[in-house]
């Protein structure tokens, strides 16, 4: 809390949690990272716990200010986890983390538009419905079209890009443009996902 209070103080026009892919807050929600013998263990709402104290914290701290979260499912190491109780865990998790008082919820996805628990929703789309919030969606959207289908079907009411932005600094300009961004290539982050990686792949494309 104080770190978002101090983030607010040096100019920042918000805070957002970084709750998903396997940080500190997800491995309370995650039933294998989660070996506590205490509240902080065992259903969903005790697994959320640990969200909704700093969340509510944080909203106490910075009041008035733009304040969200980010949520998933994956981690970054493990592209195939699944909330235990899948629709039901759904509808608890963003539920209960609109009532800390966020402002948005940013849903972190492998594949953001797909389809979940037998659904015919997103995660993200799940979020807007059982949260009433706005949502950012995420997940392999740096393709223009299939960001503006995520806004267009409803799925999110913005989206992020990172992939795209890393691959071209200028992904937003050039799709508003009506132009064709940079594609993402993975030699582009390799052998890490740094500026300079991405310089020196583009030196020889011209």
């Amino acid at each position: 809390a104080l770190a978002a209070q101090r983030a607010i103080e040096a100019g920042f026009d918000g805070v957002e949690i970084h709750g998903a892919n396997g940080y500190l807050p997800d491995q309370f929600l995650t039933t294998y990272t989660n070996q506590r013998h205490d509240l902080y263990n065992g259903d969903v709402r005790h697994r959320l716990r640990f969200h909704l104290q700093l969340l509510q914290a944080v909203r106490a701290a910075i009041p008035g200010q733009l304040l969200g979260v980010r949520l998933s499912q994956t981690k970054v190491n493990d592209l195939e986890y699944v909330w235990p109780g899948q629709m039901e865990d759904a509808r608890v998790i963003f539920s209960e983390i609109a009532q800390t008082g966020v402002d948005f919820i940013h849903v972190a996805a492998h594949q953001g538009l797909a389809p979940v628990f037998g659904s015919t929703q997103s995660l993200s789309g799940l979020a807007k419905t059982f949260s009433g919030l706005p949502v950012i969606a995420n997940g392999k959207l740096q393709d223009p079209a299939l960001a503006n289908q995520a806004l267009v079907d409803g799925e999110g009411d913005l989206v992020s890009i990172g992939k795209g932005a890393l691959a071209d600094a200028h992904w937003a300009a050039k799709v508003q443009a009506g132009l064709a961004p940079i594609e993402f290539h993975l030699d582009m982050i390799s052998p890490y996902a740094t500026l300079e990686n991405r310089a020196q792949w583009m030196k020889p494309q011209g």
